[in-house]
């Protein structure tokens, strides 16, 4: 069986859909049509290489990602119609089995791939990690109700063009169900890379701080300015609190220029963007992961992929977060989840916390690493993928 995955992003830009191809490829004869990489450095990566292990990867033309609004629509806009030409023209992908659409963000892929299937017939499972429209409201880009409307309708006439959607949360799966009537629609949780998992507990090294790590994208989804009110009220309660930041963004910066005018820069320690196989290291030298997220009906759908990074390796999940976070976070007591906007239980929390012993800190690692393998684990997103796969292609 032949399989075209279809992704705007893809090694060595570092996304779950890399670990899903492998995985899919020591059953099915996987290839990828992708562009050139240059997320998240805005930058060209220097490996353009057509092969990602055993992998053939097909790479199409679009603007490269630069650090600009303008530069990041036009990278958009020009890998859809670089897409929509390639899949139409090029005679060999007619000849795929089935197509898997990875959709973080934008869209306008599937409206492509869908027209295309639409045409010749071949079965399409898109994997949604953020349900558009709502993205778009929820970060405030469009305004307009009008334009808001027309998008609604739009969004869902692409998203009916799939055969499958595979949802990142159960919050999502809900409503992208009550929108989409006509296709099959499917949970499918993010797992951790299996440099995150750990069959025993990672004991943090001696000393005096209470570290907790934030990895990921450090943009305006974060909830930043309400995690920062948090971390100067926790300044009011004795505590040896310190907080590392690991990747880029656009508020980076931003937070930098903050934490500085309040006096807080001695709490934290940034580092910049690290490829995932070094994240662990320094995951061994913190006691908690944080989450921080804006409210919203985006947001509130949203499970993060730290969520299942920090429980594989075995991290309590301090959470500033609503929705499916926090669900997740109080059904199976990984740790602790606040509102959004309530800075001060947050700020209470998170010191209360740093002083637990430290045998109660190990039987929340414990459990944690416990929920990953019964929950979340990568064998049981495969079964889900494969059968769907497998129900398709009879």
């Amino acid at each position: 069986m032949k399989i075209l995955i279809i992704s705007q992003y893809f090694w060595p830009e570092n996304f779950s859909v890399n670990d899903l191809a492998l995985e899919l490829s020591k059953k099915y004869n996987v290839e990828v049509l992708t562009t050139y990489p240059s997320y998240p450095h805005k930058k060209i990566f220097k490996k353009k290489n057509l092969f990602f292990k055993n992998i053939k990867i097909n790479r199409i033309l679009s603007f490269p990602r630069k650090n600009n609004k303008i530069s990041i629509l036009a990278n958009y806009l020009s890998f859809f119609f670089s897409l929509m030409l390639n899949v139409f023209f090029t005679k060999k992908y007619r000849k795929f089995d089935l197509i898997l659409i990875y959709q973080p963000s934008p869209i306008i892929p599937i409206l492509a791939v869908g027209v295309f299937k639409k045409i010749y017939k071949i079965p399409t499972i898109t994997w949604v990690l953020n349900y558009w429209p709502q993205t778009i409201f929820d970060l405030n880009i469009i305004k307009n109700n009008f334009l808001k409307s027309f998008l609604q309708k739009l969004c869902k006439k692409i998203y009916q063009l799939s055969d499958v959607i595979l949802a990142q949360s159960v919050s999502m799966t809900n409503m992208i169900k009550k929108d989409i009537r006509t296709s099959r629609v499917k949970t499918l949780y993010s797992w951790s890379e299996n440099s995150f998992v750990r069959k025993s507990i990672v004991k943090k090294r001696k000393g005096k701080n209470f570290k907790i790590i934030f990895s990921g994208n450090i943009g305006t989804a974060q909830n930043l300015e309400n995690f920062v009110k948090a971390v100067q009220l926790t300044q009011n309660f004795e505590n040896k609190i310190q907080w590392i930041f690991v990747g880029d963004g656009s508020k980076k910066k931003w937070l930098k220029r903050k934490i500085e005018l309040l006096n807080l820069k001695d709490k934290f320690k940034f580092y910049n963007h690290r490829p995932s196989y070094m994240i662990p290291s320094l995951y061994k030298n913190a006691d908690a992961g944080l989450i921080s997220l804006n409210k919203g009906l985006t947001f509130n759908n949203t499970l993060p992929a730290k969520f299942q990074s920090y429980i594989a390796f075995g991290l309590p999940v301090l959470s500033l977060a609503s929705g499916e976070t926090s669900n997740l976070i109080k059904k199976f007591n990984t740790g602790f989840s606040c509102d959004p906007n309530n800075v001060t239980q947050f700020a209470k929390n998170v010191v209360k916390f740093s002083k637990f012993s430290k045998k109660k800190l190990e039987q929340i690692k414990k459990n944690n690493q416990i929920v990953y393998h019964n929950h979340f684990s990568k064998s049981k997103a495969l079964n889900i993928v494969e059968s769907e796969i497998e129900r398709l292609i009879k």
